[in-house]
């Protein structure tokens, strides 16, 4: 009997007695390090539908890459990482892993010192143990090992959430600032530890925010602890920390670009994700996407970043990691983002490095493992205005 056989049988038998499934892997797109960036690969896995969906079970990826140095997954939310080389995920949301497919599929990026190698992962999964009611979960970010700044959430089983969480961060390497998109709720620093509190209040599957990386530099979600306590403000002896911080203006230049992308996602992604993006702007209301957009444009920027980094060119940011999705249509989208460049540049040099990224061998091999192709328009924007600057394939 082939191995092939041997692996859907035991997920068969595995599904139907509850025990552990091993993943399927294909390494879907590699590249090696140059004088710029290290080198990377996109991976994803397959298991039997509905496995670990909403809490009820979990995936430990081994990662055997010599040099890993960072690991993003892009639709699960991460447990605390072990050390040892293992990540565990978690699908916890209605989004994740395909859940309209047969099987469910996840995917993610390495960063690493050496090339991947397709025997470089395994992954085997359980539906054994479900995810403990009062485990709080947080995203994966950053979606760039060299970001500033990253936009994460976290979330729970259910939805049912403490009053309040912590996130503790190893001695020195807590962030600047964590800003939190719910006004209602409160944002206390406390050393290299901060207490998000008022959740109580939540009354939605993921609490959004932003966190701004001090002088340790970047955390993954992975190397961050969170925990569920009782609201600090209950305490009679309670004081409310004071804390203050200084920014520094960005001395690049900040300019808008509006571009269009082919996109070659399956036809039931690309359908789920075009209704999502109607239903939620039909009304002209774009501040309060679907969750499956928002998260497909936070996975996009990642994306963009990786690219831009690729070339070498320190200086090309998406401004807050941020991209809005302005159509969807016929296997096309148009994005819309905030480019931070060299304050030197004028427009014809901002538009050549844009195409010389994409068009670069590891540029447009990123774009490619992200079923994504340029090949026609780009628009320098001014206030409502979008000229078009570019167009054409190269």
């Amino acid at each position: 009997m082939s191995n092939t056989m041997l692996i859907k049988l035991a997920t068969l038998i595995s599904t139907a007695y509850a025990m552990q499934v091993p993943g399927q892997v294909t390494l879907t797109n590699s590249w090696p390090s140059n004088d710029h960036a290290e080198a990377g690969g996109i991976w994803e896995f397959t298991i039997p539908a509905d496995m670990i969906v909403n809490g009820t079970g979990s995936c430990s990826v081994s990662i055997a890459t010599v040099g890993l140095s960072f690991v993003h997954f892009f639709n699960a939310h991460v447990g605390q990482y072990n050390g040892l080389g293992t990540y565990e995920i978690y699908a916890v949301e209605n989004w994740q892993g395909t859940p309209a497919e047969t099987e469910s599929t996840f995917s993610f990026l390495t960063y690493s010192a050496d090339q991947s190698l397709d025997t470089d992962v395994t992954v085997m999964c359980q539906d054994d143990t479900p995810l403990a009611a009062n485990a709080v979960l947080l995203s994966s970010f950053p979606q760039n090992p060299m970001a500033t700044e990253a936009r994460g959430s976290f979330t729970t089983k259910d939805a049912l959430f403490p009053e309040a969480v912590i996130l503790s961060f190893a001695n020195g390497q807590g962030p600047a600032n964590i800003s939190i998109e719910d006004p209602r709720l409160v944002v206390m620093q406390q050393e290299d530890n901060w207490i998000i509190t008022g959740l109580d209040a939540v009354n939605y599957q993921s609490v959004w925010f932003t966190m701004v990386y001090g002088a340790g530099g970047v955390v993954p979600a992975y190397e961050i602890t969170i925990n569920g306590i009782g609201d600090p403000r209950d305490d009679a002896d309670f004081s409310f920390p004071v804390t203050t911080t200084a920014t520094t203006p960005d001395p690049r230049a900040l300019t808008t670009i509006e571009q269009e992308f082919e996109t070659t996602m399956p036809l039931d992604d690309f359908a789920a994700l075009q209704i999502a993006f109607f239903t939620s702007s039909a009304n002209g209301n774009t501040d309060s996407q679907a969750q499956v957009v928002m998260d497909y444009l936070s996975n996009l920027a990642g994306v963009m970043n990786y690219v831009f980094q690729s070339t070498g060119d320190d200086q090309l940011e998406i401004e807050g990691a941020e991209v809005s999705m302005i159509a969807i249509n016929n296997g096309r989208i148009i994005i819309q983002m905030k480019i931070r460049h060299n304050e030197n540049d004028d427009a014809d040099q901002l538009m050549a490095d844009l195409q010389t990224a994409y068009f670069s061998t590891t540029g447009s091999g990123i774009l490619a493992s992200a079923d994504l192709a340029w090949e026609a328009g780009l628009k320098m924007c001014e206030g409502n205005s979008c000229l078009l600057f570019m167009n054409g394939k190269k």
